[in-house]
């Protein structure tokens, strides 16, 4: 049977099809990083100190606004979830808002079993 060719959508198809999906956060990000890590990875080495991975997010933040002049918003599960609240559709909702994705891959976070369970979370 033959077909004839179709041709690929225009921008304003794409952009037609994206406003009818259920979830178009993409078409508006609100974040530029995701971060993802293991809080095993990012404890504290001193009382009242921070783990590498806080610091390495804040040190980011504050060289971006050095460069640039403008703040880098990361979305960072211990600032963008409530204690208690629905974390695992908040990390997903982060992924969808989110521009760039940057995982902290180690054995622990491998070993996670929450990273094991869930397709958005590194494993």
């Amino acid at each position: 049977m033959y077909r004839t060719p179709v041709a690929p959508p225009t921008g304003f198809e794409v952009l037609h099809q994206a406003h009818h999906l259920k979830d178009i956060n993409m078409l508006h990000p609100t974040h530029q990083l995701f971060l993802s890590y293991s809080r095993k990875d990012n404890q504290p080495r001193v009382d009242g100190g921070e783990g590498w991975i806080t610091a390495f997010a804040r040190r980011l933040q504050a060289q971006h606004k050095a460069c640039t002049g403008r703040e880098l918003k990361v979305f960072f599960d211990t600032e963008e979830i409530d204690h208690g609240g629905d974390w695992k559709g908040r990390l997903g909702q982060g992924l969808r808002t989110s521009r760039l994705f940057l995982a902290f891959l180690s054995p622990k976070i491998q070993a996670s079993p929450e990273a094991n369970s869930h397709p958005y979370i590194i494993g």
